[in-house]
């Protein structure tokens, strides 16, 4: 493939293939619409609606494969070689979800980026030897640019029924039955969240639940913060190893979690972040230098 990226409609082929592969993890991807108005290097608008879409997790292998194959294919992505690499802006990214659904399960989420500086690749030969298309990519760039707002909300009452989805998905291979979850979520004073969650699992022989409560702080700058964590169980054998592990427990309160630490080099952070439980579990955040940061 040559002259890449060419048109709009060849950079939507391109974007499509990649949602394909993802049909392993992630089934009901090809029914997401796409449109994108291509202008030179530039990517005026390139907008995912995913609104109404009904999206299925799909069973994931063992955690454990044979070895060598995982690598095999990250090292040969790794050692291709780039035939030729064009700058180009993406002036407006935009997912839209509205009522999306996972395994049945309702969430919203609205995401915009704005002047997302990216590079258009062409490879010597496909960084996926069994997709021919991927001879040619789309790099996106650090830079301290790129500006934009995310949201996103669901059910509290969804969260427990989600991540046992989640969970079943990843770890059925290994022989894990996930019974049952249950995670209630509170509001904890302005910026904080308060959590309460019983997981039930089976695993070969071993049955067991375990009970977990937290209460987490999350600050305008992306730092989340536990203030209090336990976690206990009427299973005997699960609560002689919590106890055992009550000190390595006890020594999560007070640590912090910067949201922000993998972006920090580029300048690019979440801020304003808000996160608020009730009916709904609400996040949202803006993209960017925050005032602080402009100002350093």
């Amino acid at each position: 493939m040559s002259g890449w990226p060419g048109d709009a409609d060849a950079v939507i082929r391109r974007i499509r293939a990649e949602l394909a592969a993802a049909d392993d993890q992630l089934g009901g991807l090809d029914a997401v619409r796409i449109s994108a108005d291509l202008r030179g290097d530039d990517l005026e608008q390139l907008t995912f609606e995913a609104s109404g879409v009904a999206l299925q997790l799909r069973r994931q292998p063992s955690a454990t494969p044979p070895p060598g194959i995982a690598s095999a294919h990250s090292d040969r992505t790794a050692a291709t070689a780039i035939r030729s690499r064009r700058p180009g802006i993406a002036r407006r990214v935009r997912l839209i979800a509205a009522q999306a659904r996972v395994d049945g399960i309702p969430l919203t989420v609205d995401v915009e980026l704005l002047d997302l500086p990216i590079d258009w690749l062409e490879y010597e030969e496909p960084s996926d030897p069994t997709r021919p298309e991927t001879v040619v990519g789309i790099d996106v760039r650090d830079d301290e640019g790129v500006r934009g707002a995310l949201s996103a909300s669901i059910r509290s009452n969804d969260i427990g029924p989600l991540f046992e989805r989640i969970a079943r998905a990843a770890l059925e291979a290994d022989g894990v039955d996930i019974r049952s979850v249950r995670i209630d979520l509170r509001q904890d004073g302005a910026d904080g969240i308060r959590i309460a969650a019983r997981v039930g699992v089976r695993w070969k022989l071993l049955s067991a639940s375990a009970r977990m409560r937290a209460r987490l702080r999350i600050s305008p700058d992306a730092v989340v913060t536990v203030r209090d964590l336990g976690v206990s169980s009427r299973n005997p054998i699960v609560a002689l190893a919590l106890f055992a592990a009550r000190t390595q427990v006890r020594a999560q309160i007070g640590r912090t979690l910067d949201l922000n630490d993998e972006t920090s080099s580029s300048g690019v952070r979440l801020h304003d972040v808000r996160l608020t439980a009730g009916r709904d579990l609400k996040l949202s955040a803006r993209v960017g230098k925050s005032v602080s940061s402009r100002r350093r």
